[in-house]
């Protein structure tokens, strides 16, 4: 019974994990403030749409620079004001159930107080009145029809707004070398005409987060299209303004907030390092990160591209090495980001595959083995069968499904110590040695194969000649041999 107990509580549990492992996820919109945007209010309205459908028993908080400022069940629109001071603002959403977060997103934006404009007040002036007589107590009048003080001139208005816009925002606040903007100072309409009389003109600044300016340029022109040159200015934060000043010293302005981006993806490698040792079908994976977003990515082995699949922002790429030459290959990874700052990096690899096939299953084959390829990849081996204690040759060629095998030298004792060479005119060679049962007895052997059938000879009875064998056959089909000669322990040549 306890063990029914146990089985039914671990298939609970498993049930348990599998449904917790499904998660809902929302999607976030900023409708107030937006990314990037600049606040000149210090009461801020927060307005956040959620998209997804909603869970009864999901939580959300918001933060503001590390600060709690709203926690509330969650609902389709969350809709709230706060106090701001901060000139830089990070505002991030969590949605949480059961205490599990399921679901965070941020935004950043800043907050500038608007220029204040104090206007001068003008000089009174005063009219002297003159009195015959003063009694005590009494009140002193002006004489009829004449005025104490003037009322200043109210001062009007010139410039009722400046309008900005960045035309190569793609993606949307990131820039790398060149910003491209329209302004307008916007008039009141009766001065529209003579707009050059009432705007003395115009800066184009661009300011760090502390406020000091990384550029500045003076335009006379109430309007116009720039092409700013940014690539002198450093990655980070900043606040691009167009400020105009009319005639009277009054500025007006308009200000954006982006951000310069010159530095590549950041690529996460896994699976594969330099000097890695890859064998049959591969796989090695990079994970992508950038804040403007990635434009396109590749990995190619030997300038051959490699493919993929791709979950979320991880990219697993595949080959077959198989395919590929043994020895030292490079893998060359390339990520570019919207901005076209580009990651490159180069992984030498070592490709090692080795195949391993039955040539002959024959018990006692593969005693003594020597092999030669020749320019067509085909391949040849003499080997000696200790069970049989015959010389052995096979041979394959790339389009054979089976391997050719035939005995060389039928002779009892005949092809210890195997050398194989194939010559230009395609006659195989083989230097072998014969040994009888009680090793008191050596011979040095030659078999040539011209055409179907092999001839076999003896080259050297001496003593107990013809141990350890090596053959080369020059471009004039002559063979050279070098053996051991076992009674006096001397290397030994014959050609």
């Amino acid at each position: 019974m306890e063990r029914l107990v146990m089985i039914f509580v671990s298939i609970m549990l498993v049930v348990g994990m599998l449904g917790c492992s499904q998660v809902d996820r929302y999607t976030l919109v900023f409708e107030n403030p937006k990314d990037g945007e600049i606040i000149t209010n210090e009461s801020l309205r927060i307005v956040i749409r959620v998209l997804g459908e909603l869970k009864t028993e999901d939580d959300v908080k918001i933060v503001m620079n590390d600060s709690t400022i709203y926690v509330s069940k969650l609902k389709e629109q969350i809709d709230f004001e706060t106090q701001i001071t901060e000139k830089t603002n990070k505002l991030e959403v969590i949605i949480s159930r059961d205490g599990a977060e399921i679901t965070r997103s941020s935004i950043m934006f800043s907050f500038r107080k608007p220029l204040i404009q104090v206007k001068a007040k003008k000089k009174e002036k005063y009219r002297a009145v003159r009195v015959s007589e003063i009694k005590k107590y009494e009140e002193i009048k002006p004489e009829v029809g004449v005025s104490l003080i003037k009322e200043p001139k109210e001062e009007r208005e010139y410039i009722h707004s400046v309008s900005l816009d960045i035309l190569n925002e793609k993606p949307v606040g990131y820039f790398k070398d060149v910003i491209v903007i329209t302004y307008r100072v916007n008039v009141f309409k009766d001065i529209a005409d003579k707009v050059l009389d009432y705007v003395k003109g115009v800066y184009v600044e661009i300011s760090d987060e502390v406020d000091n300016k990384v550029f500045k340029e003076f335009f006379r022109e109430p309007g116009m299209t720039l092409e700013l040159d940014i690539s002198k200015v450093p990655t980070g934060s900043y606040s691009l303004t167009v400020r105009a000043e009319d005639k009277e010293g009054r500025t007006y302005e308009s200000s954006r907030w982006i951000r310069v981006d010159k530095t590549p993806p950041k690529v996460i490698i896994e699976n594969l390092t330099n000097n890695t040792v890859v064998r049959g079908s591969y796989s090695f994976s990079i994970i992508l990160e950038d804040p403007s977003g990635i434009l396109s990515f590749s990995a190619e082995i030997d300038q051959q591209k490699l493919t993929y699949r791709t979950i979320s922002n991880k990219i697993t790429f595949t080959f077959d090495s198989t395919k590929i030459k043994n020895g030292i290959s490079e893998v060359k990874i390339t990520v570019s980001d919207k901005l076209t700052n580009v990651f490159v990096t180069n992984i030498k690899v070592f490709i090692d595959n080795w195949f391993e096939k039955v040539v002959d299953n024959t018990p006692g084959a593969g005693f003594n083995v020597s092999a030669f390829v020749d320019e067509d990849e085909a391949v040849y081996i003499a080997y000696y069968n200790i069970l049989s204690k015959v010389l052995m040759f096979a041979y394959k060629t790339k389009s054979m499904d089976n391997w050719f095998i035939e005995t060389v030298d039928k002779t009892q004792d005949s092809g210890k110590y195997p050398s194989i060479f194939v010559d230009r005119f395609g006659r195989i060679h083989i230097a072998y040695t014969y040994i009888n049962e009680k090793w008191d007895d050596e011979d040095l052997k030659y078999a040539i194969k011209e055409g179907k059938d092999w001839d076999t000879m003896v080259l050297d009875s001496q003593d107990k000649a013809g141990r350890y064998t090596s053959i080369v056959v020059d471009s004039k089909g002559i063979p050279h041999i070098s053996y051991y000669n076992y009674t006096v322990g001397s290397l030994r040549y014959m050609t």
